[in-house]
């Protein structure tokens, strides 16, 4: 993975490239051994490093959990970008001013 990760002039935001063909990739990862703690791996590298990591695009139901999940067992944030099927989550270090949440309430504001 730290080969491909790119890194953005943006502070605390790398991302990790995608394809079409990977959007049914959390099928694939049924049969990885250990898939359960592939989160859990990200929010450990998000610790450490201190700087963003974009996940794969992932289902509305899944991005929930995703969120709900980092917010709770960690002092990380996240916030969803992309349009339609190529919606990723990012997951933020605790110093990042952004989150899933704050971006929320700016586009109901604006509403």
């Amino acid at each position: 993975v730290k080969r491909i990760i790119l890194h953005t002039e943006v502070e605390n935001l790398d991302l990790i490239p995608s394809h079409i063909d990977l959007v049914g990739a959390e099928i694939e990862l049924l049969d990885i051994p250990e898939r359960e703690y592939r989160l859990k791996t990200i929010i450990e590298k998000v610790k450490d490093r201190g700087r963003s990591i974009t996940m794969e695009p992932l289902s509305s139901s899944h991005r929930r959990i995703v969120h709900q999940f980092v917010e709770k067992e960690s002092k990380l944030k996240t916030m969803t970008v992309g349009n339609g099927r190529f919606k990723r989550i990012v997951i933020l270090p605790p110093n990042s001013k952004k989150s899933h949440r704050n971006e929320n309430r700016q586009k109901d504001e604006n509403k």
